[in-house]
């Protein structure tokens, strides 16, 4: 659940912000709603994963 609210947050400020909120000049793509909108997919699918290993009883999936 965590990583679906950071992804909205993410998705809701590339919408609402635009390229306000640039964190470099040099790399005008990284900017804190793209930040956000990778760290929230990263964690959705660690979680996702986490309740798969679970389900399964499976020890790999769990470590990860």
């Amino acid at each position: 659940l965590g990583g679906c609210g950071i992804l909205g947050v993410g998705i809701w400020l590339a919408v609402t912000q635009g390229n306000f909120a640039t964190l470099s000049s040099s790399f005008p793509s990284l900017s804190a709603a793209n930040l956000l909108i990778v760290t929230g997919t990263f964690v959705m699918i660690i979680g996702f994963v986490g309740c798969i290993g679970a389900i399964k009883e499976n020890k790999c999936l769990l470590l990860s």
